[in-house]
């Protein structure tokens, strides 16, 4: 089934976003104890994850995406996107 977005960066972004709003707090709950016992570094590889995974998917439902090589590029976007995860989750309050 070929993307209906209008550009392949779109819906590779909602996918990700999809995945960051559902799995990922069920994977950081998973994680809890590695994230205690490394004082956080853990969301790091979690985030790593997140990646490959919408990586993995968007290829199955017809979006390139390349993240290129596992360990370095893969593990760069995961800081940025922790550290903008974090800015948001700084800035933005829940209302209660």
């Amino acid at each position: 089934m070929p993307c209906r977005c209008s550009s392949s960066e779109h819906c590779s972004d909602t996918l990700f976003g999809l995945f960051n709003t559902f799995i990922k707090p069920l994977l950081t709950r998973f994680a809890l104890p590695f994230h205690l016992l490394t004082l956080g570094l853990i969301s790091f590889v979690v985030n790593a994850l997140m990646l490959e995974i919408v990586e993995l998917l968007s290829g199955k439902i017809g979006i390139t995406v390349d993240s290129g090589p596992f360990f370095r590029s893969t593990l760069e976007a995961a800081v940025i996107v922790t550290f903008a995860s974090m800015v948001v989750s700084i800035t933005v309050h829940d209302g209660s």
